[in-house]
């Protein structure tokens, strides 16, 4: 198994990857916040097509990589989110009074800048963070665990910046986004065995493409 621990550069080319109708600008304006700092939109499998390319998902899943959903984030260049934060399941029906938290292990990502400078950054937690289940809510219907960066005890381990390439990401270890001199849209695709498979079982699967 290759020795990848928060992140897997991936070779899978990208240059196709979108679909020639995505308007970004038509798209920033249908957010939670069309004139803030960062925002996300969830695309379902049967929405993909209104933002990659179909010939280019049909080359991925040919080989056994079935989607199903992927998330578009955006983030204004110069921008540190101070927030960290770890991927999971869960809706507003969820108890974590009787479930265990689904979290999310991996995603694969690309950002649209050829000349991307941002950096994504993973932290370890220090005791005094509390665990995934002690940061755990749901945020407008979706579950995530958040670590405020400002009343923070663990350190940072890890940078990455992910540029126009395929890269598999750790999403179960804290993690949030800085940017610098670009603006930042990025492109995460998840899929249907998320939920499932252990990190490293993730690099194990994806090193195929590497």
């Amino acid at each position: 198994m290759t020795d990848a621990k928060y992140f897997l550069d991936l070779d899978f080319d990208v240059t196709n990857a979108l679909s020639a109708s995505l308007d970004l600008d038509a798209l920033r304006l249908t957010g939670e916040d069309p004139s803030g700092a960062h925002d996300i939109w969830c695309f379902m499998r049967d929405d993909l097509d209104k933002i990659f390319d179909a010939e280019w998902i049909n080359r991925l899943e040919s080989l056994g990589l079935s989607i199903s959903y992927a998330l578009v984030f955006y983030r204004k260049d110069n921008y540190f989110h101070p927030h960290a934060h770890v991927d999971t399941l869960g809706d507003e029906n969820f108890d974590i009074q009787k479930d265990s938290i689904p979290v999310i292990n991996y995603g694969v990502n690309f950002v649209l800048d050829a000349e991307d400078d941002s950096e994504m950054i993973w932290y370890e937690l220090d005791p005094r963070d509390g665990t995934i289940a002690d940061n755990f809510l749901i945020n407008n219907g979706r579950g995530c665990s958040t670590w405020d960066l400002n009343h923070f005890y663990g350190k940072e381990v890890a940078r990455k910046t992910i540029g126009r390439n395929l890269v598999l990401v750790n999403t179960a270890v804290p993690h949030t986004v800085q940017t610098f001199n670009k603006t930042r849209w990025s492109f995460s695709l998840r899929f249907t065995d998320l939920d499932r498979l252990s990190w490293n079982e993730a690099v194990d699967k994806f090193s195929k493409l590497t």
